[in-house]
């Protein structure tokens, strides 16, 4: 990425350009208008074409300090496209769900059933723990619904399988495979009245981690520290290579590392897989034994941007008014709203992957698209910042040029385009240190404001 330099504020209104529509003029001419932006093919870079500096210094408005002292960083590319996307509903698909499956084995598939045994482990746990409960003299209300679940278990083991039943269709969302010498699960999961889904796979018991007996053992991810011991012989890099070369395999497109951390075993002893059982006997044991990666995916390079950091984060005086004025209502959004993908990894291979929102590209809309000059773009955002915002006592100090996944909700379509994204603290610091921000994204073509808030409310009324 290259870091450019400019300022002068002009007030304009734009019109919000949605996936499908064409408001803006996506035709390659070459011409060139340092007042209208570009759509030439020529080899200079985008920072030349549209006449970006280093930084963007300006107060927007002095009396509720809003400022903007921001480094500008634009990808060192000569041109951006509009990229047509989909959702992938593999929960309704057998036949996806099942490629994506034999991507990541040959081995046997099972359904997801419990056998005999499966049975027993869990009802020896909860035995163990109403022993307890009635040696302690516990909350009996609690004591009577173990004690019911505890029925509830001895009934199902009754007509449970002695072993696991190979699979032979893929209408279920939940499976048992053979990966790495071990037994691992993948669902694929959808939320009930959301457009939103994921795919998780992992571990059946994190306990084949490690070489204890009778454990409970959680999985976290924790920020890197230097000076931090990490039990993984292999090195960030290297674990990062296993994970890119297992994204890779899922054949589900270009994905690029933007975040690491560190996995961190939380280990309950005289304990059991299922749950942890506590008693005056139980120990905790923490330590840190391997990495955890974040992918998203990359457009020639460029990552595509999202709102996997929003949720609880974002101030709530954020862009709240669409250009027309309507208040938008928030409601509850998922984890995730965007495509991202987390990798864990260790000696012991790929430990776990979660794949929220999976999309796959049908096309790409426009090549060489034209985008705004660089004074053109700072007018759009010192409009919404001026207008369309309560922030107060903001100063703005980071401002990038990226892709985004927009979703065209009156159209239903979803597409990754051009935008620029004003914030105040580092995209680094948001996610490390889990912080609240400011943040404000317009569309890089018309300088229309994308409403995140919007974006991410993804309940259907």
């Amino acid at each position: 990425m290259k870091k450019v330099k400019s300022f002068v504020i002009i007030l304009a209104l734009c019109t919000l350009t949605a996936c499908g529509r064409k408001e803006v003029d996506y035709s390659v001419d070459d011409s060139q208008d340092s007042s209208s932006g570009y759509s030439d093919i020529s080899m200079e870079t985008i920072s030349e074409k549209i006449g970006v500096e280093e930084q963007w210094e300006e107060v927007i408005d002095e009396g509720k300090l809003k400022k903007v002292y921001a480094d500008v960083v634009v990808p060192e590319v000569t041109g951006m496209k509009v990229v047509d996307v989909e959702p992938v509903d593999y929960p309704a698909d057998p036949e996806a769900k099942e490629q994506f499956i034999r991507s990541i084995t040959d081995g046997t598939i099972y359904y997801n059933y419990w056998k005999k045994e499966d049975y027993d482990w869990h009802i020896a746990t909860v035995q163990e723990e109403l022993d307890y409960l009635e040696a302690e003299g516990g909350d009996d209300t609690y004591y009577d619904s173990r004690y019911e679940y505890l029925g509830y278990l001895e009934a199902e083991r009754e007509n449970a399988p002695e072993s696991y039943i190979p699979a032979e269709d893929f209408k279920n969302n939940g499976y048992y495979l053979e990966y790495n010498e071990m037994l691992y699960t993948i669902e694929f999961i959808e939320y009930s009245n959301t457009d939103y889904k994921s795919i998780e796979f992992g571990l059946w018991d994190n306990a084949d981690l490690v070489d204890m007996e009778n454990i409970n053992l959680y999985l976290y991810d924790v920020p890197m520290v230097e000076g931090d011991e990490n039990r993984c012989t292999m090195t960030a890099e290297e674990a990062k290579s296993e994970a890119q070369e297992f994204i890779n395999s899922l054949n589900v497109g270009v994905f690029s590392c933007v975040d690491t951390m560190a996995l961190k075993y939380s280990i309950y002893t005289n304990s059991n897989r299922y749950e942890v059982v506590m008693t005056d006997t139980t120990e905790q044991i923490e330590y840190l034994d391997g990495y955890t990666f974040r992918f998203v995916r990359s457009i020639d390079g460029i990552n595509v941007d999202g709102n996997y950091y929003l949720n609880g984060n974002i101030y709530s005086s954020q862009v709240i008014e669409t250009l027309d004025d309507t208040t938008i209502n928030y409601g509850w959004a998922p984890e995730s709203s965007m495509e991202e993908i987390f990798i864990r990894v260790n000696d012991k291979g790929i430990v776990a992957m979660t794949y929220h929102s999976p999309m796959e590209i049908t096309g790409v809309n426009a090549e060489n698209v034209k985008l705004l000059a660089f004074d053109e773009v700072k007018s759009s955002i010192a409009y919404v910042i001026d207008e369309k915002t309560y922030y107060e006592y903001t100063s703005f100090k980071y401002l990038e040029l990226t892709y985004f996944l927009y979703h065209d909700k009156e159209e239903d379509k979803h597409c990754i385009i051009p935008v620029w994204r004003l914030t105040d603290k580092t995209m680094d610091l948001i996610l490390r240190n889990n912080e609240k921000f400011s943040y404000v994204v317009i569309n890089a073509m018309d300088g229309s404001v994308i409403n995140v808030g919007e974006q991410i409310c993804r309940v259907f009324e």
